[in-house]
């Protein structure tokens, strides 16, 4: 069935937005808004800085007087980027009243943009999705000093960059599932693992996973086990301030484990650097 559009007053367009017309529009048309939320600002500055942003029909809209009624983050962000971008424009909402109305729904998490693009509807896999994508924009000669990142994003950028890396991100995500504490951090490490060695890294994982699920009698200074051990024994480990410590041991756990050699404890500290995957 065809919609029929009435007759109204509003004009709608998409419209290419620079830095200059978004300060303009902010300065002559942004009254008696809400607060700026910097947080919003600034997942949005990321988004256009990296070139994330997309055309989706969501629109800046303004009254029939011309006040901004919907888009000053938006605009916000463009003028601190000095990027420019598309967007669709609505002009010439009679009832000013209906600024009250915006932004009030429940807006889709970043699992259901997952699911809408045919990537699993798992938060461990947009968190693992969220930690590739901090280690690809952090430079080489810097990922050393590598943290896992507690940073937001827009749920937009992490659904993107879990769809065009998908293919590197679903063998880490598939084997972190099945074990029996299911972790970023530990993903993360199969990411990277599993990116450089993929036969070894799912030997690895599904040892680990086995002894997870008590289905074997490893070596006790097997490095599977070794990490096992450790994770089950070190306090807190599943906090953010400790998946940088994670990820790291379980990347050391596998280095000895390719090397077929035998560990009585793991060890990682900051200043040793992050440690590189051996293969």
């Amino acid at each position: 069935m065809d919609i029929e559009f009435i007759t109204t007053s509003i004009e709608t367009g998409v419209a290419h937005i620079t830095p200059e017309l978004a300060k303009h529009l902010l300065a002559s048309t942004n009254h008696d808004n809400r607060p700026l939320k910097p947080a919003h600002v600034k997942m949005l500055s990321t988004a256009l800085k990296n070139d994330e942003w997309m055309l989706n029909g969501e629109t800046i809209a303004f009254s029939k007087s011309g006040r901004l009624l919907d888009g000053q983050h938006r605009l916000t962000a463009c003028v601190n980027t000095g990027k420019a971008f598309q967007t669709v424009i609505i002009k010439g909402i009679e009832d000013e009243a209906a600024f009250g109305t915006i932004d009030t729904g429940k807006p889709r998490s970043v699992t259901d943009l997952m699911s809408l693009q045919g990537l699993p509807k798992a938060p461990l896999f947009s968190a693992i999705a969220k930690q590739h994508k901090a280690w690809l924009e952090t430079e080489e000669d810097q990922r050393s000093k590598f943290i896992l990142t507690t940073r937001q994003y827009t749920e937009r950028s992490v659904a993107l960059h879990g769809k065009n890396h998908g293919a590197v991100i679903f063998p880490a995500f598939e084997v972190t599932q099945k074990l029996g504490r299911k972790s970023a951090a530990i993903g993360f490490a199969a990411l990277l693992i599993m990116d450089v060695a993929l036969d070894d890294g799912e030997a690895f994982f599904a040892e680990l996973a086995s002894i997870w699920s008590d289905e074997c009698s490893p070596d006790p200074q097997s490095p599977s086990y070794v990490l096992y051990r450790w994770i089950c024994e070190e306090e807190h480990i599943f906090r953010p301030a400790k998946m940088t410590v994670l990820a790291a041991l379980t990347i050391k756990a596998f280095n000895a484990h390719i090397k077929n050699e035998q560990v009585k404890k793991l060890f990682w500290k900051p200043s040793d650097g992050f440690p590189l995957v051996e293969a």
